[in-house]
């Protein structure tokens, strides 16, 4: 094995950790989740922007393959970093909506 890929297998399960710690806490409710957005990624680029947002702190509530976006939970403060980063096509805020009883 080399130290290559060595690094490699012990930043994946870092990654894994801190995802898992992510879902953890917010299944206790200790996490502020934030607004929920859409993240479009470009094509061939979804690990990436994963990895993206699960470093900023997001929580995965949807993931559409066929659409290449994820819904997420993302704090408020990491928007705009997301907002810019290379990979990620487009991103909109996603918003509930309710019906109005005539």
């Amino acid at each position: 094995m080399t130290y290559r890929s060595l690094i490699s297998r012990i930043l994946s399960v870092l990654a894994f950790l801190f995802t898992l710690n992510l879902v953890t806490a917010a299944g206790t409710g200790t996490l502020n989740a934030g607004p929920r957005i859409w993240v479009q990624y470009k094509v061939g680029r979804k690990a990436v922007v994963r990895e993206a947002l699960v470093q900023l702190g997001a929580i995965f509530n949807y993931d559409f393959g066929d659409l290449n976006a994820f819904v997420v939970s993302l704090p408020e403060k990491s928007i705009p970093q997301i907002a810019h980063h290379p990979d990620v096509a487009d991103y909109w805020y996603a918003q509930a909506t309710t019906k109005s009883n005539p």
